[in-house]
């Protein structure tokens, strides 16, 4: 993983909205439509257990695997480091959806620690 900027959240979230063209941030074109980021925009920055909140947007690159070139994104990350990510409220094992309203924002600790308990809401 490749860091190339730090932006302020009032830099980003504007720009984040679903269907979104890509925009360009320090001469990368950057995806700011996809639905991990809507979600962010849409139902909040704070992990909904622990209640952190993100702070920061950082434009990483990583590795596309099956085009093999640098793949430029937003990740969210608290004020200790920790990414933010989205969970699934009814897990895909069990039948839950990727639809907007079986999604909310966790941090990665308290996604890590919920994990997918097929047969059980989290």
């Amino acid at each position: 993983m490749i860091r190339h900027a730090v932006y302020a959240l009032d830099k980003i979230l504007p720009l984040i909205k679903e269907r979104a063209v890509p925009v360009e941030l320090d001469g990368r074109r950057v995806a700011v439509g996809v639905k991990r980021l809507v979600v962010f925009a849409t139902k909040g920055i704070a992990c909904v257990t622990c209640k952190v909140p993100g702070v920061y947007f950082a434009l990483e690159a990583h590795k596309h695997k099956k085009l093999g070139v640098l793949a430029p994104h937003l990740n969210l990350y608290t004020a200790s480091h920790v990414l933010m990510t989205i969970d699934h409220i009814r897990a895909l094992a069990d039948g839950g959806g990727k639809e907007m309203d079986n999604l909310q924002t966790m941090c990665s600790p308290c996604n890590r620690k919920k994990g997918s308990i097929k047969g059980k809401e989290r």
